[in-house]
Formats: C-alpha cells, sequence, structure tokens
C-alpha cells in the first residue's frame, strides 16, 4: 500500500502536484448539498469511476488552487502597477 500511495502524482491545473503534508488525507469536512446538486456530482463520479467524494474533495482542491493563483496574479498585476507609478 506504501508503495501504491508514493506512485500516485496529483495533477491539478495539468502540472504535477510536489508531494507535501497537503497531500496527505488528515482531515474530514461534512458539509450540506442540495439533491440537484448532489444527484450531479454522483451521475459525474460515476462517469469517472470514482466516489462522490473523491469527486468533491478534487474539486474542492482544484477550486483552492485556482483561487490562490487568481490572488496571486492580482498581487503581481498590483505590484507592477505600483513599480510603475
Amino acid at each position: 500500500m506504501q508503495l501504491l500511495v508514493k506512485a500516485i502524482v496529483h495533477y491539478t491545473n495539468d502540472r504535477p502536484r510536489p508531494e507535501n503534508s497537503e497531500s496527505l488525507m488528515t482531515k474530514r469536512l461534512s458539509t450540506y448539498l442540495a439533491d440537484g446538486i448532489y444527484t450531479r456530482l454522483e451521475e459525474w463520479a460515476k462517469q469517472e469511476g470514482r466516489s462522490t467524494s473523491n469527486l468533491a474533495a478534487f474539486l474542492l482542491e482544484k477550486a483552492l488552487v485556482d483561487h490562490e493563483e487568481k490572488l496571486l496574479k492580482q498581487q503581481s498585476l498590483s505590484d507592477e502597477k505600483q513599480g510603475r507609478q
């Protein structure tokens, strides 16, 4: 099992994610979803051959990475703008 875990490479935004402590599954999150949202998420997970929970975790991680990249880009643009003044 340990070899399998080491062999898995996580991809976020089509780039390899370095293995670090954040890649370990150590926290649990509970939430409520509207029935229709859950059904759509469940169907998507079945199409991909994964659990609904696994797909939800992947989507949350991807959204977080996208959000952080957006913030970094905004900060970079702000810094450039201030440098021109």
